[in-house]
């Protein structure tokens, strides 16, 4: 096998140097050419879609997550307000009280004791629909009767 290999190579050596100068140059220039034509093929197409899948595949995550974030508190996109002080108004005016309310960097943390599950879920829907602020974490407790939820909010400053 080797010996015919060597053949083979000396063969296609010495047609090559019988060659032209010129004929040399245009066969290396179709070489480079097939080689180029090669690589964008097997190596960089099949990356690259690889990528558009990847990108792809997490725009669809974003997009799930962005349906459960009311039910799941991830996500959400709440109203701007020119204050935290407006949150809190908000709040109040869909019959929810904020207890604390504490900026943390862009950030403000949120405290709500005993409030009515079915009034803070439509107060989250409705800001989100309306504003360009993030809820970065939320979590939901139990409160003191039925019905009753205690939530800690991580809102974060205005989103682009």
């Amino acid at each position: 096998m080797t010996a015919m290999l060597k053949a083979t190579l000396d063969r296609a050596r010495s047609w090559f140097e019988a060659l032209s100068p010129r004929e040399q140059a245009l066969i290396g220039l179709a070489a480079v050419l097939a080689l180029a034509t090669l690589f964008s093929t097997l190596v960089w197409r099949p990356l690259a879609d690889w990528r558009q899948a990847s990108l792809d595949e997490l725009h669809r995550a974003d997009l799930v997550l962005a349906r459960i974030g009311p039910m799941g508190g991830r996500s959400l996109l709440v109203r701007a307000a020119s204050s935290n002080g407006d949150l809190a108004g908000e709040a109040a005016a869909a019959g929810l009280q904020v207890s604390t309310l504490d900026p943390e960097g862009g950030n403000v943390r949120l405290r709500l004791e005993d409030a009515p599950f079915s009034k803070l879920i439509p107060w989250i829907d409705g800001l989100e629909r309306q504003g360009s602020r993030r809820v970065m974490t939320a979590r939901l407790e139990r409160g003191s009767a039925a019905g009753l939820v205690n939530a800690d909010l991580l809102v974060s400053g205005d989103a682009p």
